[in-house]
């Protein structure tokens, strides 16, 4: 059962229990993931917490624009594409895949597992993503940051 609390110009908010009313929810043209800082008070200040979000030029990372967005459906559309290429992909993963292996038959490897899981999917976006302690610890600083603003 969804609670829905709203006062205009302020927030517009509903509470969804059921898995069913999220789905729904996620699918709705209604719901915006928006980081325009338009809005309400609320929309406002979660536009700000939000602002991390944002490439180094100042663009919206896609997932947080509009769905309508044709920038959004064109760099879906490019990712999608290039994930579909698995074979080049495992080629690529294939050093990383193998200190995995090598870290659950013996127990150690030379790097840190996390840093090494971190690099592999950084190298299915990026061929020459190098993951390091610096690059794993700003990850986790981002992800509890995430979860804060929650």
């Amino acid at each position: 059962m969804a609670i829905r609390i709203t006062i205009p110009g302020i927030i517009r908010l509903a509470w969804l229990s059921d898995p069913d009313e999220v789905i729904a929810a996620n699918d709705s043209g209604v719901v915006q993931r928006s980081l325009s800082g338009l809005g309400g008070l609320v929309q406002r200040s979660i536009a700000a917490k939000l602002a991390v979000f944002r490439t180094p030029d100042g663009d919206i990372w896609p997932a947080f624009r509009n769905r309508g967005d044709p920038l959004r459906r064109t760099r879906q559309s490019d990712l999608e594409q290039a994930l579909s290429h698995t074979r080049v992909l495992l080629k690529r993963v294939a050093p990383e895949t193998g200190a995995l292996a090598t870290y659950i038959r013996s127990g150690s490897i030379n790097r840190p597992p996390e840093i090494v899981v971190q690099q592999m999917v950084g190298r299915l976006f990026f061929p020459d993503y190098a993951a390091s302690e610096e690059s794993y610890d700003a990850a986790r600083a981002l992800q509890t940051r995430v979860s804060a603003a929650r």
